[in-house]
């Protein structure tokens, strides 16, 4: 291959910078998680640094889009019509009816669709349905659940609120006792000695028995008494309250990695599609610098038959003698043209 155009190779320089614009994209993204905690215990507010991020990362990718074509375009396209231009004078100095040549950059316009299309991705994050999948993936979520009374009505209650006594009859009541005559009997007479002769053995006692004497007494029972009332209904209920936690650190690595893997994809296409331009460029200027080759020689071997040929067309010869002593002059000159 011709070394000139062998030498056109800036994907060292696009890798290079590419690399810095996606450190400019990753830095720009991540000021937003400074704000907050170590540890993010609302969803909400979790969500919102989420779709903070990807309005951020949306924002930085579109400058990286842009940037990336214009570099694109820098080191490709203009080196490349740099390189047609001059190419463009050289033959001119030899065919001023030669016709222009234009290079193809159509691959510059898919490296834009390309970039366009990552930055569809990215804008897609600011939803909240990507917003809430996020969330869900690095934070924690844990149940506690409450039990507590909930009225729900009234109903009638009757309560007691006293009491009385009623007489519900009579009773006999034992107030005492007292002694009733039963009859007598006989026992030994305590008073009769041996002594004395005429004292009977034995006598008569009167009996007497123990009698328990009663009285009616009332007798009542208490009676309660009754008020109704509306009394409240309460009905059990269960409250399940959630207890959401995410670490900041995890919600950044997580969206960090997500980034880069996008950015990467978008500048790997990019690069690809760049390295697939450059070689489209070395192959229209290798066949374009064939031509004008084929041409110069062409050219150069019917000068010299001219300058041979002096029987045929001497006033001819007189005339192109000039060009060829100036082609032979400036072979060294051609020689470069060639080596493009």
């Amino acid at each position: 291959m011709v070394p000139r155009i062998e030498a056109l190779n800036p994907m060292s320089t696009i890798i290079h910078e590419a690399d810095m614009l996606k450190e400019k994209v990753g830095n720009e993204a991540g000021r937003i998680f400074r704000r907050y905690g170590d540890v993010i215990t609302s969803r909400d507010e979790a969500k919102r640094l989420v779709n903070q991020f990807a309005d951020e990362s949306s924002d930085a990718f579109a400058k990286l889009s842009s940037e990336m074509d214009g570099l694109i375009n820098r080191e490709i396209i203009k080196t490349g019509e740099s390189l047609l231009q001059e190419y463009q004078e050289k033959l001119l100095k030899f065919d001023e009816s030669a016709k222009e040549n234009e290079l193809d950059f159509k691959t510059a316009d898919m490296i834009k669709d390309k970039l366009k299309i990552m930055y569809e991705n990215t804008s897609a994050w600011t939803s909240d349905d990507f917003a809430l999948k996020t969330v869900d993936e690095y934070g924690q979520t844990t149940y506690e659940e409450e039990t507590y009374y909930e009225k729900v009505g009234q109903e009638e209650e009757e309560i007691v609120v006293g009491s009385h006594q009623e007489k519900i009859g009579t009773k006999k009541v034992l107030v005492g006792t007292h002694k009733e005559w039963a009859g007598t009997r006989t026992v030994k007479n305590p008073k009769k000695k041996w002594w004395k002769i005429f004292t009977p053995s034995y006598i008569e006692e009167n009996v007497y028995k123990t009698v328990e004497d009663y009285k009616d007494e009332d007798v009542y029972e208490t009676v309660l008494d009754y008020k109704t009332i509306m009394r409240d209904v309460f009905e059990e209920r269960t409250k399940r309250t959630e207890k959401f936690s995410v670490e900041k650190t995890l919600l950044q690595i997580g969206l960090t990695a997500k980034l880069n893997r996008t950015i990467d994809e978008a500048i790997d296409a990019a690069v690809e599609l760049a390295g697939e331009q450059i070689e489209t460029i070395k192959k229209q200027f290798m066949n374009l610098f064939g031509v004008l080759d084929a041409m110069i020689r062409e050219k150069y071997k019917e000068l010299k038959q001219y300058a041979n040929d002096q029987e045929e067309n001497e006033a001819r010869m007189k005339e192109n003698q000039k060009i060829l002593s100036w082609l032979e002059t400036c072979e060294q000159e051609i020689s470069n043209a060639i080596d493009m």
